[in-house]
């Protein structure tokens, strides 16, 4: 329900929530598989929580947006300090498809030999990215 009502006027959405003093993070939950630009804000809230579980639904979420912003969030997410969220972060840019987001992977797979899980999907992000130039 709220998805569709967020898609019929999502500017006049975001204020109502905003104006109930609903939190950035908790508008991105519930907003952010919508892929207007408008919610990026949001998203990005969402992104610098204190909860792991969150960064990893907004990296998710923002993998859905072809936005410079999007893709410069992931970035600095490929940082973050669970492996969890850099693991989905290199994920979403391999489907976002930026030649931007190479380096930045390659370095993730240099700092993070102790996390398997995040160092295969680095590499098949690689890959992804790697094809698409071709």
């Amino acid at each position: 329900g709220v998805k569709v009502f967020a898609k019929s006027d999502l500017g006049a959405t975001l204020g109502a929530l905003g104006a109930r003093g609903w939190p950035d993070e908790r508008i991105a939950y519930f907003v952010g598989s919508v892929r207007d630009p408008r919610v990026l804000p949001y998203l990005l809230a969402r992104l610098a929580s204190r909860h792991p579980l969150d960064r990893v639904a907004a990296v998710g979420d923002l993998a859905g947006h072809r936005d410079p912003k999007a893709v410069d969030a992931l970035i600095g997410a490929l940082r973050d300090r669970s492996p969890d969220v850099r693991s989905g972060a290199a994920e979403g840019l391999g489907k976002l498809g930026d030649p931007r987001a190479v380096e930045p992977l390659r370095l993730l797979v240099k700092r993070n030999a102790r996390s398997p899980h995040v160092v295969r999907r680095a590499e098949a992000a690689i890959t992804k990215l790697q094809r698409k130039r071709r």
